[in-house]
């Protein structure tokens, strides 16, 4: 697909962002008025991973995001003061087929049941990976809440793999959700197959 993924040359810079349109179960490169795109494989290390609040802003047409200290332990519920803050993820993960991590961040109910998921799927696992590998997985299609109007993407854990190349970890992403981990830079791994079901 055509898209050319611009991403910051410098630390302190925006990036592309992955988002799943609900209604339409479709996924886009930097929003809506961005690219649609067929997602079909992902791959996430995580010390990206982080939990909080997020609410959008109309008026300046921006979001802010709260995150939790530690990820998953909710310290204070933000909705009692300010109704517009709801439970919200990110991740800074790479799409296949792509030559450069974007970041997954979203405060919509579906998306953050549809990461939770996906979390879910390989989290027993975790520790058998070997060490430099990291968990990729398979999307597998949106479904339909039963009791809201949203839908949740699927994913299904295919296997610890190389990390692949390009995925590098700015510190600005990490400083922005207050991990002390350190950044990763200049990967030049190459993807190999090593498993007949997926196509690198």
């Amino acid at each position: 697909m055509g898209f050319e993924i611009e991403m910051p040359k410098k630390e302190g810079g925006t990036s592309i962002y992955l988002s799943h349109h609900a209604n339409m179960k479709k996924w886009y490169l930097g929003g809506r008025e961005g690219a649609e795109i067929k997602l079909e494989y992902i791959q996430l290390d995580p010390v990206t991973l982080a939990t909080g609040w997020g609410k959008y802003n109309s008026a300046e047409k921006s979001y802010t995001y709260i995150y939790d200290k530690v990820m998953g332990a909710m310290e204070e519920n933000l909705s009692e003061s300010d109704p517009d803050f709801k439970r919200a993820f990110s991740s800074y993960v790479m799409v296949h087929g792509y030559p450069e991590p974007v970041v997954w961040r979203r405060n919509s109910f579906g998306e953050l049941k549809g990461w939770e998921q996906m979390l879910g799927t390989y989290w027993d696992k975790k520790n058998d990976a070997v060490q430099g590998q990291l968990p990729t997985f398979k999307y597998t299609g949106s479904e339909q809440h039963k009791d809201y109007p949203t839908s949740i993407p699927q994913f299904e854990f295919i296997a610890f793999k190389d990390r692949w190349e390009g995925y590098n970890i700015p510190q600005w992403y990490l400083s922005e959700i207050g991990s002390d981990a350190q950044p990763v830079g200049n990967v030049e791994i190459k993807q190999t197959v090593t498993t007949d079901d997926i196509p690198f």
